[in-house]
């Protein structure tokens, strides 16, 4: 895999006309800066995923609005792929990986807008976003849409029985000849509490949907929130990070070029083990700004994100070739609400300081970063 970063201008971020249509070999992901949130598209010649609607909303309104910036990203993008607006169901994909708000606030607008083909959840039934997740389930239920929820034994079992996760024509719609992506899921929500312990089985981000998408040579790793197992109460039993580890030490599935970040880059997002097994060339955070917002109490300020802890351990799992065409001055948390300076040289990319991202690989396994001049 090789890749090569430039500053492009906002508009290509935005899906705007001069980006054009996917060839039949390359894919895109544009990952949305909806603040403190998840949201990310991938395009391809013939078909749309999108991984997550979430958006960070802050109050009294016109300070930020995360939903609205993630349909007027949308807007564009379907107004630059007619070819994909005019079908029945513009979206081929939409993947769900768990019920927080921050991944599922502008979910019903994307329905209402844009309605998916195909839907995939893990059946979750509480969480701050679980509305949103239930107005998916009922949108399954009342249309001929389909879906699919994943829970994470099943998936630990497909890998362990044919190499790869759970795969099948709802979780992987894109079927037309030539390169296509490849959709496997590597784990999801939890039902069995056997071995685990009482605080992380109940931690929702836990049962995070884990997604690799693989196009041609080209791979990318969407882990939701997933965690590493509490250690104040009492000594630790292992959470999603340490069971993925335990798992999959030795199948390569973890191994992918882009790694969308877990859990915002939080402190207990992953760890060096799981790390070293995803090995990315390039990492992808997505969170807020640094800063307060007015009227958000969901802000990467309150939260402490991205934590000097996961940089570490990003950088030091990612090759020294691995780099960005120059080194970036952002903000980073030892604790929360006490941002400090830091330089990045690697090839890290967040929304908090790119704004906008868009990637573009090609089915040869070559990586294009396209970074927007910012937010």
């Amino acid at each position: 895999m090789r890749f090569t970063s430039w500053f492009v201008g906002v508009a290509v971020a935005l899906g705007l006309s001069a980006v054009g249509q996917a060839q039949d070999d390359s894919m895109r992901i544009h990952f949305v800066d909806a603040g403190q949130a998840n949201c990310a598209i991938l395009e391809f010649s013939k078909g749309v995923m999108v991984v997550d609607a979430g958006g960070e909303v802050a109050k009294p309104p016109g300070t930020f609005d995360g939903n609205e910036k993630v349909m007027t990203y949308l807007k564009k993008f379907f107004e630059r792929r007619t070819d994909l607006a005019g079908r029945r169901f513009p979206i081929d994909l939409l993947a769900i990986t768990h019920p927080h708000k921050d991944h599922t606030s502008a979910i019903p607008d994307v329905i209402d807008k844009y309605p998916p083909a195909n839907v995939i959840h893990n059946h979750q039934r509480t969480g701050s976003g679980v509305d949103e997740q239930n107005i998916a389930v009922d949108y399954i239920r009342n249309s001929d849409a389909r879906g699919y929820f994943i829970v994470q034994e099943r998936a630990f079992e497909s890998v362990r029985s044919t190499g790869k996760g759970i795969h099948n024509d709802v979780i992987d719609p894109f079927t037309w000849p030539g390169t296509h992506p490849e959709v496997t899921v590597l784990s999801g929500g939890v039902r069995n509490n056997a071995g685990w312990g009482e605080v992380d089985f109940a931690d929702e981000n836990n049962h995070s949907l884990v997604i690799r998408v693989d196009f041609g040579g080209a791979s990318v790793l969407f882990p939701g929130d997933i965690e590493e197992a509490d250690k104040k109460h009492g000594p630790p039993k292992k959470a999603t990070v340490e069971r993925l580890v335990d798992a999959y030490a030795n199948t390569g599935v973890l191994d992918v070029d882009v790694y969308l970040v877990s859990h915002h880059a939080s402190k207990n997002g992953g760890n060096d083990d799981l790390l070293r097994l995803i090995s990315p060339e390039i990492a992808v955070i997505s969170c807020g700004p640094p800063v307060a917002r007015e009227g958000s109490k969901f802000s990467a300020f309150n939260f402490g994100h991205p934590r000097k802890q996961a940089l570490d351990e990003i950088e030091g799992a990612m090759a020294m070739t691995s780099l960005r065409a120059q080194p970036k001055d952002i903000k980073q948390f030892i604790e929360i609400k006490t941002p400090l300076d830091r330089q990045i040289k690697k090839a890290i990319y967040s929304t908090a300081w790119d704004g906008d991202i868009v990637l573009e690989a090609k089915a040869s396994g070559d990586w294009t970063v396209k970074e927007p001049v910012g937010q």
